[in-house]
């Protein structure tokens, strides 16, 4: 929206995508005609009113750009929290592997047979 004022002195605000074009009336007057085919006569000259929406458009552009870097920051975010989940995960599952080898040494051991203390003291007298 663009800020203009009317001939007769109120200020307006034009939606500025719906200028379809600008003219000069013979009191040097500019008249906006609207999409609508509505004419609107306002005191702004033209030049005026092609600043304002270039300035308007460049505005709206730089809005788009900012968000469109906000929306990449917080993706970027969600994909490093996304990388410390799975690297979590990843320690989690190698310390469970690691208590399942020291469960599997442990059962090992526990079926190892146990030396029979008779033949050990026998053959060592």
């Amino acid at each position: 929206m663009i800020r203009v004022i009317r001939v007769d002195g109120m200020e307006i605000l034009l939606n500025s995508a719906l200028i379809e074009n600008l003219g000069l009336t013979p009191e040097n007057l500019t008249e906006v005609t609207m999409g609508t085919g509505e004419k609107i006569i306002i005191k702004n000259t033209p030049a005026d009113m092609l600043q304002k929406i270039d300035a308007y458009r460049f505005g709206m552009a730089e809005a788009r750009r900012e968000e469109d870097r906000e929306r990449k920051k917080k993706e970027e975010l969600e994909k490093e929290k996304e990388r410390e989940k799975e690297k979590e995960r990843e320690k989690a599952q190698e310390k469970a592997k690691q208590k399942e080898r020291a469960i599997e040494e442990a059962k090992e051991k526990e079926q190892e047979p146990e030396p029979d203390l008779e033949q050990e003291q026998n053959q060592e007298a």
